[in-house]
C-alpha cells in the first residue's frame, strides 16, 4: 500500500463523492456534499464541520471493525466494488457518509476494505446526539 499525502486523499474522497452522485441540489461541490451526507447521519443539526483543513488518513479495516459501522439493508449492488469507504470521525464515533453498498458487500463476504477516515475536530459542531443515527444507532466507538 503506497502512503497517500493529504492533498491526494482529498482529491480521492472528492472524486468519491462526485462519481457517487452525492454533488447535487445544493450541494454544489464535494466538501457541500460531505457535510450534508454528514448533517443526514447526524440526529440534530451541525454546522459544516469538514473542510480540506480537516484531519484525513487512509486505513485498512477489517472484517471485525467494518461490522461496528452496522449497515443499512439493501438489495442494490454497488455502483461500484472498487474504492475506498468514507468515514467521518466525530468525538470516537464513525459515520459512514459514502460506501454502504460496498459495506453490505464486504460484510456479506466477510472481507477488509480501505477507509478513508475525516476527523472532525470536537470545537467545530456542537449539540449533536452522538451514537445515534437513521441507519439503527450504529455509529461505533473505538
Amino acid at each position: 500500500m503506497t502512503v497517500s499525502t493529504e492533498r491526494e486523499l482529498w482529491n480521492e474522497a472528492e472524486r468519491i463523492i462526485t462519481n457517487g452522485r452525492h454533488v447535487k441540489g445544493k450541494s454544489k461541490t464535494a466538501i457541500e456534499a460531505m457535510n450534508r451526507l454528514l448533517r443526514e447521519k447526524l440526529s440534530t443539526a451541525v454546522s459544516d464541520s469538514i473542510s480540506q483543513d480537516s484531519p484525513i488518513c487512509k486505513e485498512l479495516w477489517s472484517y471485525e471493525r467494518l461490522k461496528l459501522l452496522g449497515h443499512e439493508q439493501t438489495e442494490k449492488k454497488p455502483h461500484s466494488d472498487v474504492g475506498p469507504l468514507i468515514v467521518v470521525n466525530v468525538e470516537g464515533h464513525n459515520y459512514l457518509i459514502d460506501g454502504r453498498r460496498r459495506l453490505r458487500r464486504d460484510l456479506e463476504q466477510r472481507r477488509s476494505r480501505d477507509v478513508i477516515v475525516i476527523t472532525v475536530p470536537a470545537k467545530t459542531h456542537s449539540g449533536t446526539n452522538l451514537g445515534n443515527n437513521k441507519y439503527g444507532g450504529s455509529s461505533a466507538l473505538y
